[in-house]
């Protein structure tokens, strides 16, 4: 998945060969996962689009969770996972 992220930061950046390391994934918000899937949807097969949209949930979950645990929500039930919009393939 770490492929789908420095391909994701390299479209984030316009930035040919950007890396995941590069990005402030925690600063993403509900609308530019919105237009990141809307980008990726005009450029890759849906197929493609749904595993780079995957690595993206899981990153921006894996920061949810570190942040949770070190605040010790998990226990409290108090995590809030960002959406990201799935792709269908309608084709």
């Amino acid at each position: 998945m770490t492929g789908s992220l420095d391909r994701l930061a390299s479209l984030l950046t316009g930035r040919p060969g950007t890396t995941a390391t590069e990005i402030p994934w925690h600063l993403l918000r509900p609308e530019h996962t919105t237009a990141i899937r809307a980008q990726l949807l005009a450029a890759y097969a849906p197929s493609t689009s749904r595993k780079m949209l995957s690595a993206l949930a899981g990153a921006l979950y894996g920061i949810v969770q570190r942040r949770a645990a070190a605040a010790g929500a998990r226990a409290a039930g108090l995590i809030h996972v960002p959406y990201v919009v799935p792709v269908r393939d309608n084709g």
